[in-house]
């Protein structure tokens, strides 16, 4: 008999300790960045581009934080999870007939276009990756706010680069912003060379988190034009790779290990579900002149020839 993993017990979101690594190095970067931008690079430009410059970073910002909080927040589980949770509660049964897989590590019955995480260890709808700088799945209930995410993170990261490359580039001059740093910031000439190397710090790292942020968009600009998912692209590309290869996976769940599977099977741990009603979803199809019918449609024959299961 099936022992279902309770929705109760899984990881709900990013926010659930343990935090990932990275997950704490962006709250850090993200801060740093904050600080030295905000009250040492800002501060130097003259009005009024000084307020102007203010005003957009600070929009970016809140933007940045906003979307990344709610992408973390939100909980991108499979709804099946959701339904037999409440049905439990409320104690009312489940109307298993209608999910077409069944997940063979979590052991619930989920939809067809969804994939078991590891790390958060549930069933998320339409899986596109598991992403530790959230420490969170990103599914169809985050995506586009992750893509949003992606956008305003590369505008702050851009904001950040150009603004302080020209500051670094007056210091050095001489000019305008040297003078600001002396008058406003009170900058001796022994404590330049400290100014100088925090900003350099934050011209490198937005730099290369820009540089790194175009590579994500433009990757993912190229699956919305593909129309499939991270994981669907990983997994071709391993499929390509390892056609014929047999993989070995240590342990499945506490109870059952699995040796010697085919790589198609350790990244997809489904099984079909044997009371999924396959007939009144086929007779949902309906076309402009008349609903048509499963026989109209379906070729026995060849049905009985691709399909291994009775």
């Amino acid at each position: 008999m099936l022992r279902y993993a309770k929705y109760e017990n899984m990881r709900k979101n990013g926010f659930i300790r343990p935090f990932n690594k990275l997950q704490v190095t962006s709250w850090v970067y993200v801060s740093y960045l904050f600080c030295i931008f905000s009250f040492m690079t800002i501060t130097l430009f003259p009005q009024p581009l000084k307020t102007i410059i203010a005003i957009g970073y600070a929009g970016i910002l809140f933007s940045v934080v906003l979307t990344g909080f709610w992408c973390t927040y939100i909980d991108p589980t499979d709804p099946a999870l959701f339904e037999a949770a409440q049905s439990k509660l409320l104690s009312k049964p489940v109307d298993y007939k209608k999910y077409p897989k069944i997940c063979k590590i979590c052991k619930n019955h989920v939809n067809s276009d969804t994939k078991h995480c590891r790390e958060c260890d549930k069933c998320v709808y339409h899986f596109d990756h598991h992403c530790k700088w959230l420490n969170n799945c990103i599914g169809k209930k985050n995506y586009k706010l992750y893509a949003f995410l992606l956008a305003s993170f590369q505008m702050h990261n851009l904001m950040i680069c150009i603004c302080g490359g020209i500051v670094i580039r007056g210091i050095l001059e001489q000019n305008i912003y040297y003078e600001n740093l002396s008058t406003r910031m009170h900058i001796t000439q022994g404590s330049l060379g400290i100014y100088l190397t925090l900003l350099l710090m934050m011209e490198i790292l937005s730099l290369l988190a820009s540089i790194g942020m175009s590579q994500l968009i433009l990757f993912h600009l190229y699956l919305a034009f593909k129309k499939m998912t991270t994981y669907e692209y990983i997994l071709l590309k391993r499929r390509n790779k390892s056609r014929y290869r047999i993989s070995t996976i240590k342990v499945v769940n506490e109870k059952e290990a699995i040796e010697e599977v085919p790589l198609e099977e350790v990244y997809e741990p489904y099984i079909e579900n044997p009371q999924y009603k396959h007939d009144e979803t086929l007779q949902e199809v309906t076309t402009t002149n008349k609903k048509v019918a499963p026989s109209d449609y379906i070729n026995p024959q060849l049905d009985n020839d691709q399909n291994p299961h009775p």
